[in-house]
This record gives structure tokens, C-alpha cells and sequence, in this order.
């Protein structure tokens, strides 16, 4: 009977870890809004419209504000990322840019992109603990984007947004 009960937990565990249906779903339309929507241009039926560029003022939108706490809270999983490389962050998440992309007049999915300030410190003598040794580094950004479902439950990554550094 034991053993029987750990098989039983273990199979219903797996369910906890298992891509929710609905998730599918949005990544696998978002690899055609992908299809149709190279670089900034769009074919149709979709079309992206930005809705905030860095420089704007409207963080008061409650989108904008939402847009933002998850930029924030994506740039957190870059400790496990390319921050475990050669590259060091002032950790001052910016929203750069916020694309609303539709279907016709559906809005199908938000495209972010976010930045911190960035050092690769493959380039200088930084000692892990004081900043000061950054200034022999060459500075940058590390950038990310990705898709989000319209609620804001789901992500889509694309290989080539994930996030990398642009040096200046």
C-alpha cells in the first residue's frame, strides 16, 4: 500500500511541473505572430503599435506600471543567467520599449524590452565587491525581450531576445 500511495504522489507531483495547456496555446501563437511579424513590420492580419518608448513619461498607466513590475521581476532570473558569467549589473531595471500586438483589433500578446546598466568584466580587474573596480570595464547593457499573453499570465521567449550584452 506505501509503495502504491508514492506512486500516486509522484505522478499527481508531475502535474505541478507540466506546461499548462493554455500556455501551449499562447507560445504556439506566438511562433506565428512571429511568422508574420519579422524585425518591427507586420504582415497581415497582425500589427504592433508601440505603446511606450523609454523616453515617455506615461509611467502613470496602470499596462505601462504592469509592464514595468514584470520587466523588473524577468531581470531578477539573470542571476542564474548571464550574470553567472562575466557581466555585472547596477540592477536598475528600465522598461526601453512596450508593443502592443494585434490580430485585426484583438490584442494577442504585449512585446517588452528591458535593460540594466552593465559591465563585462572579462574586460578589467573587478574584485566581485567593490564598484570601483568597474571602471576598467567595458560598459553596457544587458537587454532581454519577450512576449506576454494580453492577462499577463504567459511568456514567450525567442532564442535570439533572450538576454545579451550590447556594449557602447
Amino acid at each position: 500500500m506505501f509503495y502504491f500511495l508514492r506512486i500516486l504522489i509522484l505522478f499527481f507531483g508531475m502535474f505541478k511541473f507540466a506546461t499548462p495547456a493554455w500556455a501551449e496555446n499562447f507560445s504556439t501563437e506566438m511562433e506565428v505572430v512571429i511568422s508574420h511579424c519579422p524585425n518591427d513590420s507586420c504582415h497581415s492580419p497582425y500589427k504592433r503599435e508601440v505603446i511606450y518608448q523609454g523616453t515617455d513619461l506615461s509611467l502613470d498607466n496602470p499596462v505601462i506600471k504592469r509592464l514595468k513590475a514584470i520587466a523588473v521581476d524577468q531581470a531578477q532570473i539573470w542571476a542564474d543567467t548571464i550574470l553567472e558569467g562575466d557581466y555585472a549589473t547596477d540592477y536598475k531595471t528600465r522598461l526601453d520599449k512596450a508593443v502592443a500586438v494585434f490580430e485585426g483589433p484583438v490584442l494577442v500578446a504585449y512585446y517588452i524590452t528591458y535593460s540594466e546598466g552593465a559591465w563585462d568584466t572579462a574586460t578589467c580587474k573587478y574584485d566581485g565587491i567593490n564598484d570601483s573596480t568597474l571602471s576598467g570595464c567595458k560598459a553596457g547593457r544587458i537587454v532581454e525581450s519577450v512576449y506576454l499573453s494580453p492577462d499577463f499570465s504567459d511568456y514567450h521567449f525567442v532564442e535570439d531576445d533572450y538576454a545579451h550584452f550590447v556594449g557602447f
